[in-house]
């Protein structure tokens, strides 16, 4: 049998199912993005299934079971995962902790330290235009400009140039405790 007989032996063994199919999908999953994601992976192993056996036994019935499998083996997975996330986090002693460095990063791979450092104390913990001047050792206006420019670059999306290491170790550490603490004078020490 050539590839495309083989093609088509597997397209005609499965079409009558697939309306079906992809409700049970849609049911099991209760997202229409996760749902594709299933039915995709289910077509998948069910081709697989058939390249191994030459034909679908059962019709419905197996491409059910196979569909079902795939969700508890995803749902398995996407648990374990959670479990391996929640154990890192909890070795840091916060379960916040992975998410607030995750944002810090990405924080400090757009601005530089400085007016990351300000964007923080500002729109995080509510500081005014003045207490961050006094506390930067500079003019308000230079702190509304500092402000009104990482806004813009956030806004944009847009990462430094020259691409450069996310700020120090040291310093997202300071950050991210000041968050966790809910202390700002940390984050500027």
């Amino acid at each position: 049998m050539n590839n495309g007989a083989f093609q088509d032996g597997f397209a005609a063994a499965v079409e009558p199912h697939l309306p079906q199919l992809k409700r049970y999908c849609a049911r099991l999953a209760r997202s229409p993005w996760d749902a594709e994601d299933l039915l995709q992976t289910t077509l998948m192993k069910a081709y697989l299934h058939y390249c191994r056996t030459g034909a679908i036994r059962g019709g419905a019935a197996l491409l059910y079971r196979v569909a079902r499998n795939a969700w508890i083996d995803d749902y398995r997975r996407r648990r374990r995962m959670s479990e391996e996330l929640r154990q890192a986090a909890e070795a840091r002693g916060d379960l916040d902790y992975v998410l607030v460095i995750s944002c810090l990063e990405s924080l400090a791979e757009r601005l530089p330290s400085r007016s990351a450092e300000m964007w923080l104390l500002s729109e995080y913990f509510g500081f005014t235009v003045q207490e961050l001047a006094d506390m930067m050792h500079t003019s308000a206006s230079a702190v509304k400009s500092q402000l009104h420019r990482a806004r813009g670059r956030l806004r944009s999306g847009s990462r430094l140039e020259p691409p450069r290491a996310a700020a120090d170790g040291a310093r997202l550490e300071r950050w991210a405790r000041a968050i966790l603490s809910g202390e700002p004078d940390i984050a500027c020490s």
